[in-house]
């Protein structure tokens, strides 16, 4: 598997080419160069773009048409969450920090690379409250109950109001390690991966 690296930092460059050696990255150094590497890989190529790449997509329309011919992952110095939420909705396929450890970037690379979204902790949270917000309450599902046991329940109650594991098991009165393992039981239950198909499914 083939991937492209997107950035005018040499101390980057380095860095996300020994963490992702395995995966045959290919260094873009223009706009020119990405357009040419693109259309000699499927659509499926993952590509890791620094947001501070003085070629990166300027427009909505830009980050879109990009969105169609690979699976990109937009990665900036300082990470923020509304400029996050705004490039998953133009199709970008995850969002994090330039400086994510190299077993992160090979986590985002095969995240993406197995069609799924990489969304960072910090985000996913964010992304969750906001849903729950938007969704109505009334179309909550409640079969999804079943299977889990009265804890498990309380568990994705909290998740459902945007908690993060920190603030979940607070209110529970347990440690946050004991709240992963709640919802590893609940995601294995329940046929989901992650907190927002859980709530998807919850919610749908």
């Amino acid at each position: 598997m083939a991937i492209l690296l997107a950035t005018s930092s040499a101390y980057l460059h380095q860095r996300w080419s020994e963490a992702l050696a395995g995966y045959g990255p290919v260094a873009v150094d223009d706009a020119g160069q990405l357009a040419r590497q693109l259309a000699e890989h499927e659509r499926t190529v993952p590509l890791l773009l620094d947001l501070a790449w003085p070629d990166v997509p300027s427009t909505d329309e830009s980050w879109r048409a990009l969105s169609t011919l690979s699976r990109p992952l937009a990665l900036a110095d300082a990470p923020e969450h509304g400029q996050g939420l705004h490039l998953l909705g133009l199709g970008v396929r995850g969002y994090g920090h330039t400086l994510s450890p190299a077993a992160m970037l090979c986590l985002m690379v095969d995240t993406v690379h197995n069609d799924g979204v990489w969304v960072g902790a910090a985000l996913m949270t964010q992304l969750i409250g906001s849903l729950s917000r938007v969704l109505p309450e009334k179309s909550r599902i409640d079969g999804w109950r079943d299977p889990l046991s009265l804890r498990e329940q309380e568990v994705v109650e909290q998740l459902l109001t945007g908690a993060s594991n920190k603030i979940i098991a607070r209110e529970m009165g347990i440690s946050e390690r004991t709240v992963k393992a709640h919802l590893s039981a609940v995601f294995d239950k329940l046929h989901v991966t992650d907190r927002l198909q859980l709530l998807l499914k919850v919610r749908n």
